[in-house]
C-alpha cells in the first residue's frame, strides 16, 4: 500500500558510525557521571525567548542530555527556530541522547500510524499536568506548525513564491495529495474515534514531526520494518529543520541498539543502556553557532517530478 504521508527519512551511514566509537563511549561515560546541576546548564548558549527557555528546561529535566546544543528562535535559523551547536562538534560525535520513554511510537500498521500517534497525544493532553508520568505533556503543548490542511493553506504557506496559475501540474498534485490525506483521515478518524474539529490539526502536526525510529524499534513479526522500524516522534530531532543542500546536512538519528550493532559488528550493548534510546550524531564537523540540519526527504529523487516534491513539502511540512 502506498502511503499518503511518509515520515522523515532516517539516515544510517555506516562510515560515520564506525568513526563514532570513541565519541560514543566518552559520551556515555559523561552521561553516567552527570548530575542534576550539570543537566540544568546543558544548553550553554542561553536562549532568551520564554518558549526557548522553557524547552531547554524541559529537556534537561526529563533526561535529555545535549551539552552541545541550544534551542534558539532566530532569523539565522532556516525555519525561524532550530537547534544550534553551542560548541564545536567533531564528526561522529554524539551530540544528544534522548530517553526512549519520551518518544511517541506507533503500535499500528503503516496505513494508520499517524492516527495511532494522534490518539496517544490526545489521551495525554486530556490528563492534568500532575497526572502525566511520562513527562511529555509540556513538550507536546509547545508544538506548532504542521503542514497544510486545505488548498487555501497551501496558497497561504507558499505565499508569493508560488503562482498556481503558472503551474497547473503543481496545483493538481497539491489537490491530489490533500484528497489522499482526507481519505486516509476519514478512515482513521472512524477507527480511532477522532474528531474533525479537535483532532485534525494535531493529526497534521504528527505527520509533520514523525520519523522512522530504526530497526531497534521494529515489531518482531513485521519483516517490512527490518531497516526502518516503526514510526514515531523524537524530541529534539523533531525540531531539526530541513535543507536540500547535502553540504549543510550534518545530523543523523540512530538508536543506541543500531549504533552499537554497527560499531561493534553485532557485539551486545551494555546491559544498563536501552537499545531504544535515541542518539543525534554529527555526520561532519559542526562549528559553534551553526544550525543542526537534516533532510526530511530526498529532493533530488529522479523518480519524482518537481510538482510531486513541492506538493509533498507543502502538504506535509508547510514550506516550499
Amino acid at each position: 500500500m502506498k502511503w499518503s504521508t511518509t515520515p522523515r527519512q532516517m539516515h544510517i551511514t555506516n562510515t560515520v558510525v564506525s568513526r563514532t566509537s570513541i565519541s560514543l563511549f566518552l559520551f556515555i561515560l559523561l552521561a553516567r557521571i552527570r548530575d542534576s546541576s550539570q543537566l540544568a546548564s546543558s544548553f550553554s548558549l542561553q536562549p532568551t525567548l520564554p518558549a526557548d527557555i522553557a524547552f531547554s528546561k524541559w529537556a534537561s529535566t526529563n533526561g535529555i542530555f545535549a551539552p552541545s546544543i541550544s534551542c534558539l528562535t532566530t532569523e539565522h535559523s532556516v525555519g525561524g527556530r532550530g537547534l544550534f551547536a553551542s560548541s564545536n562538534v567533531a564528526a561522529g560525535e554524539v551530540v544528544a541522547s534522548i530517553p526512549h520513554a519520551l518518544c511517541f511510537h506507533s503500535n499500528e500498521d503503516k496505513a494508520h500510524w499517524a492516527a495511532d500517534i494522534t490518539q496517544q497525544v490526545r489521551t495525554l493532553l486530556l490528563k492534568n499536568n500532575d497526572e502525566d508520568d511520562s513527562g511529555r505533556q509540556e513538550w507536546v503543548e509547545s508544538w506548532s506548525g504542521g503542514g497544510c490542511t486545505s488548498y487555501d493553506d497551501a496558497l497561504t504557506f507558499a505565499g508569493s513564491s508560488l503562482n498556481m496559475k503558472d503551474d497547473q501540474a503543481l496545483e493538481d498534485e497539491i489537490k491530489e495529495r490533500l484528497e489522499k490525506r482526507a481519505q486516509s483521515w476519514k478512515i482513521a478518524a472512524a477507527k480511532y474515534h477522532l474528531d474533525d474539529q479537535k483532532d485534525y490539526a494535531m493529526y497534521s502536526l504528527v505527520c509533520s514531526r514523525a520519523c522512522f525510529l530504526g530497526p531497534s524499534w521494529r515489531n518482531d513479526t513485521d519483516d517490512s520494518e527490518k531497516e526502518t522500524g516503526v514510526v514515531g516522534i523524537v524530541p529534539l530531532f523533531d525540531m531539526l529543520n530541513h535543507i536540500n543542500v547535502p553540504a549543510r546536512q550534518n545530523i543523523e538519528l540512530l538508536s543506541v541498539g543500531t549504533a552499537f550493532q554497527q560499531m561493534n559488528e553485532g557485539s551486545p550493548k551494555p546491559d544498563d543502556l536501552n537499545e531504544k534510546d535515541m542518539l543525534l550524531i554529527a555526520t561532519k564537523p559542526i562549528a559553534k553557532g551553526d544550525e543542526l540540519l537534516t533532510e526530511y526527504m530526498d529532493e533530488n529523487d529522479t523518480t519524482k517530478t518537481g510538482a510531486e516534491i513541492k506538493a509533498r513539502k507543502l502538504v506535509q511540512w508547510g514550506f516550499l
